[in-house]
Formats: C-alpha cells, structure tokens, sequence
C-alpha cells in the first residue's frame, strides 16, 4: 500500500481498457497535474494572472466494475479528479535493459472534474431505457467530435423549461 493522494488533471490520451484473468474490469490512462502559480501581472479584469510552473505526469490505473463505461466517457484532454494509493515501481527498460523507477496510482476512485464541462447530453440508445450521458468538453463541441450537427436525436440538460417543483412528490 503507498501514501493516499488526491490529482486533478487532463487526460493526456486516449485511456486503455482491459480486464484481468479474473475478468474484473480495468482502466488506465496518464494524467497531466499543472502547477499554476502566480505570475505577478493582472488581467485586463484586475484579476492575477497565473502561469503553469512545471506539473508532472502520473500513470493512473483503476480497477473498478466502473471501468468499462469510463472507458466509453473519458477521452483526451477530460478533465478529472483522481484518490488512490501513490506507488513506486521498478521496470526494465525495452529500449537500454537499464533499471528504472517511477510512480503510478492505483485509484480509489475516478470522477469527471466539472471545471472543463461546458454541458452534458443525453443520447438514447436504441435497447436502453435510461439515456447515457456524455460530456461535452469545450464550448459547442460534444466528445464525439459532432460538434452541434445531429442534435435532433439528443437533449441538454438543464432544459430552460425544466419544472423543478416538487409539490407532486408523495411525501
């Protein structure tokens, strides 16, 4: 067992899918940390600047029945909180033979980070009767790269005339 850490970050690629011998699904993908500091200028808005002062990346790997549909949400560049067990590994390096040593984490846990979202569509899927939300990462972009086009199958959420009143609730 390592240190318990907490990372917020972007996926830097696509993430990998698999499952092990057992057949208990898996996940991993590598994850780039910023470290934003100040940079002592203002913003035309009076607000300080900040400037990314060297981050680090971090091999995630998650073992969770979760995996799978994380494997369909998360692609490049999502945005995401990570809690696990912080790890150190030795290897043989391919290339030299030569011994190396990193870190990963092996995750608790795995969450989208908000921060990126600009909004989440729902898109029905034929045999489903719940529809499968999908981030849409970036303004007017959805994560299948269809941008706005093919909407007419698909629902934002919130919708401007959502009823949020609950006097029809039974207790």
């Amino acid at each position: 067992m390592g240190a318990k850490i907490t990372l917020k970050g972007r996926l830097g690629g696509e993430p990998t899918y698999g499952e092990t011998r057992e057949g208990k699904p898996w996940i991993s993908f590598s994850l780039r940390q910023d470290h934003m500091v100040r940079s002592g200028k203002k913003l035309a808005d009076g607000r300080d600047e900040y400037v990314d002062n060297g981050g680090f990346w971090m091999q995630v790997v998650w073992f969770s029945r979760k995996a799978e549909k994380a494997a369909e949400i998360l692609k490049k560049g999502a945005a995401v909180v990570v809690s696990g067990d912080l790890r150190a590994e030795q290897w043989e390096s391919k290339e030299t033979g030569e011994l190396q040593s990193g870190f990963k984490v092996v995750a608790d846990e795995v969450s989208l980070d908000f921060i990126g979202l600009e909004s989440v569509t729902y898109q029905s899927k034929e045999f489903s009767s719940a529809p499968t939300p999908r981030p849409n990462i970036g303004k007017g972009k959805s994560s299948d790269g269809a941008g706005q086009a093919g909407a007419q199958n698909r629902s934002e959420f919130p919708s401007q005339d959502f009823d949020d009143r609950d006097d029809d609730l039974p207790f």
